[in-house]
């Protein structure tokens, strides 16, 4: 079973692979261009290419960025706020706050215990 998580940016697409234990498989990292309905898509069929796999071995796809929405076959889409703090939560527990600088925008986000969105400023 591999989960692929997709960061649609203004600026930048990453994509990532990761296996049933949470071993990250694959990943990537590419400029998004002009066209995001294509910027997800092609991280997504470079993750699944380094890694020698195809779109049938996905079971679930989860697409975040400015351009989380222009990923059709997406199972979920969560907004830049709550997947940076949860994941600056499971990869440094005890932390309260983080600071996202992207291309288009950058939000300071105080977390709890758990990850959840106290407040953030755009």
């Amino acid at each position: 079973m591999i989960a692929a998580g997709v960061d649609i940016g203004a600026g930048t697409s990453k994509a990532v692979l990761v296996d049933e234990s949470g071993r990250v498989v694959a990943k990537i990292s590419q400029k998004s261009g002009a066209r995001l309905d294509l910027a997800g898509a092609l991280a997504l069929a470079a993750v699944l290419e380094k890694a020698g796999l195809s779109r049938d071995d996905i079971s679930y796809i989860a697409s975040t960025g400015y351009g989380r929405y222009q990923l059709p076959d997406r199972d979920i889409q969560i907004t830049e706020v709550t997947c940076h703090a949860r994941g600056a939560s499971y990869l440094f527990p005890g932390t309260r706050c983080l600071v996202d600088i992207g291309a288009q925008s950058t939000r300071a986000v105080r977390i709890d215990d758990r990850g959840k969105v106290l407040r953030f400023k755009m």
